[in-house]
């Protein structure tokens, strides 16, 4: 005798249906793509703020370097410039005595004075504007921000730019990470009503909703590892 099976009435009655196996592997996909955006997400903001902090210790060490070695450059260029006034000075003083011989001893002589003048203020300038040397007593770190010169400064701003990048990439990360956990969390909610509404139409229709939720959810996430 032939015996016609209800398939869908035995499933019911073992409680293993395939709304409730795909309801099963949701939750599960839910609970897992919850790990891997959590750890995302503060991984992210982890990084962003480790990028920031460097990108702030450029900004100080940049603002350092510049204080510290300008008044030294400036000391040197005063000095430069002014034994450069005095020996344009002495020079065109000789070159005039040429056409005034009756005042050539004291113009030459002051010419002369001009120039061992220019000579020794460009020596002082010199020697006051070089770096302190080890045995001076001053500390290394001091040193060093010394002699830091505009070259250093464009690889700080460099280095504070790069790191700058980096906390922009990360921040957008972050934010679409935490999207996906929105997202996510959605999914989350349409599972639990799928689950109330049960295996009718309607239970179907949100458990599909939320297949799709948690799909966008997990793209978001993929997406974030490509910024």
């Amino acid at each position: 005798m032939a015996v016609n099976l209800d398939v869908e009435a035995v499933a019911e009655v073992s409680g293993r249906t395939r709304f409730d196996r795909w309801l099963a592997v949701l939750v599960g996909a839910a609970a897992i793509l919850a790990a891997l955006l959590a750890s995302l997400q503060v991984d992210s903001g982890l990084q962003e703020e480790r990028a920031l902090h460097m990108a702030s210790r450029m900004s100080v060490r940049i603002f350092e370097e510049t204080a510290g070695s300008s008044p030294r450059f400036s000391f040197q260029i005063n000095s430069l410039q002014q034994a450069t006034t005095l020996a344009i000075g002495a020079t065109a003083a000789q070159i005039a005595v040429l056409e005034m011989p009756e005042t050539a001893e004291a113009i030459q002589a002051r010419a002369e004075a001009d120039v061992r003048a220019s000579e020794r203020l460009m020596a002082i300038g010199q020697s006051m504007g070089d770096v302190p040397p080890p045995t001076s007593g001053i500390d290394q770190a001091t040193r060093d921000v010394l002699a830091s010169d505009p070259l250093d400064w464009a690889g700080l701003l460099s280095e504070q730019l790069r790191q700058m990048d980096i906390a922009d990439r990360f921040g957008e990360r972050a934010n679409r990470t935490l999207f996906g956990l929105s997202l996510l969390a959605l999914g989350a909610v349409l599972v639990g009503l799928a689950a109330v509404l049960g295996r009718g139409v309607p239970g179907r229709a949100v458990l599909a909703a939320a297949t799709l939720t948690l799909l966008a959810a997990a793209a978001w996430g993929v997406a974030a590892l490509i910024v």
